[in-house]
């Protein structure tokens, strides 16, 4: 009698390949108890592993780990594959494994194969990507290392991956922030854009308009990726007014008292032409004298030096006895100062007038005293 047939016998026979309907693969093996003429085929899957988990440990390797399946079927192997490179065969659960000798700020994947015999479940896979060695950073350039104060030019920016190569995957719109350019004097803020298109990881043609001369940079941020233009020196608006700066009163009671003034048309500061009222001080005693300097600035009160031929400003005081002055900013400097006696004793007042042919200048003060 053979073992099939025996009764009390156990018979087990592997199969090479078993397809059950609504299982799939699956292994499969005979399990006969006690049995006099029959045996019994039961069929069982093979679990799939849970899918990896990465993490970057250091900028050349990648640290994955993971729980092995519970009820397996007996005999099951596992193996940790990157591609078709093996990594690591956990035989216990919580398992670790160290993948070493890869490049910086690079995605590698990772899937857990189960097998027995030749039957195989693949977990879904696990992405991290390891560290940099150096931050990735924002190369930025100018179209000019000289613009212009009110007139707009360009900057590229370029995204650099760890490796120095174009991350070429930054793309579309992007939240950055532009520092670099200075409120103008007269109040006026740099126009830089808050988000930039790049296209494979380049942005050209991001517009700018510096507003205050000076030698600055232009830096670009976004989150810890940072970069900075070479030094660009801004250059002085063609166009220019005068201001009046630095206005001092003084008496035998009060020396060297600055004074306040309320100014109407104009733009800024006490550009001209205006007329202007002094609110604050008016000074008593004797032996008052008032005075300033006037200074060559642009539209943006940016103090510009005199490229030109010399400006004659012509300074008027009302009070009596009073000579009329005239103030002159030479050629290659920027301002020019006055001063004359107010009125000789008391508190009354008086008004000034400050005049100039080129550049425009009409400016009134009253209550000077």
């Amino acid at each position: 009698m053979n073992a099939f047939t025996r009764r009390g016998a156990t018979a087990v026979a592997a199969l090479a390949a078993c397809t059950v309907a609504g299982i799939g693969t699956a292994a499969a093996y005979w399990s006969a108890g006690t049995v006099t003429t029959t045996a019994t085929a039961t069929a069982a899957t093979l679990k799939t592993p849970a899918t990896p988990a990465v993490a970057s440990t250091s900028a050349t390797s990648l640290t994955v780990s993971g729980s092995l399946p519970t009820g397996q079927l007996p005999g099951t192997a596992y193996t940790l594959k990157r591609g078709t490179t093996t990594i690591c065969q956990p035989t216990s659960s919580p398992w670790s494994c160290t993948d070493t000798g890869l490049t910086q700020g690079t995605a590698y994947s990772y899937t857990l194969v189960a097998a027995l015999g030749s039957w195989t479940a693949t977990s879904a896979p696990g992405t991290a990507s390891t560290q940099c060695a150096t931050a990735p950073v924002f190369v930025v350039s100018t179209s000019t290392a000289t613009p212009t104060v009110g007139t707009p030019f360009s900057i590229t920016i370029t995204k650099r991956a760890c490796d120095g190569s174009t991350d070429t995957s930054f793309t579309g719109s992007q939240a950055v922030t532009i520092t670099g350019l200075s409120t103008s004097p007269s109040g006026k803020a740099p126009q830089v854009p808050s988000t930039v298109t790049f296209t494979a990881g380049v942005a050209t043609g991001v517009n700018l308009t510096a507003y205050t001369a000076e030698t600055t940079a232009v830096t670009v941020t976004q989150g810890q990726v940072t970069g900075r233009s070479a030094a660009i020196t801004v250059q002085q608006a063609p166009a220019y007014s005068l201001r009046l700066d630095q206005v001092i009163h003084s008496s035998n009671n009060t020396p060297n008292t600055p004074v306040a003034l309320s100014c109407t048309d104009g733009s800024g500061g006490n550009e001209a032409p205006k007329s202007c009222t002094q609110t604050t001080p008016t000074l008593s005693g004797n032996d008052k004298a008032w005075g300033g300097t006037i200074v060559l600035v642009d539209q943006w009160g940016n103090v510009r030096t005199n490229t030109g031929a010399p400006i004659s400003i012509t300074v008027a005081n009302s009070a009596a006895g009073q000579p009329t002055s005239t103030v002159v900013i030479p050629t290659g400097q920027s301002s020019a100062s006055f001063s004359f006696k107010g009125l000789a004793n008391g508190s009354g007042t008086s008004t000034v007038t400050i005049t100039s042919t080129s550049p425009p200048l009409n400016l009134t003060i009253d209550g000077v005293g």
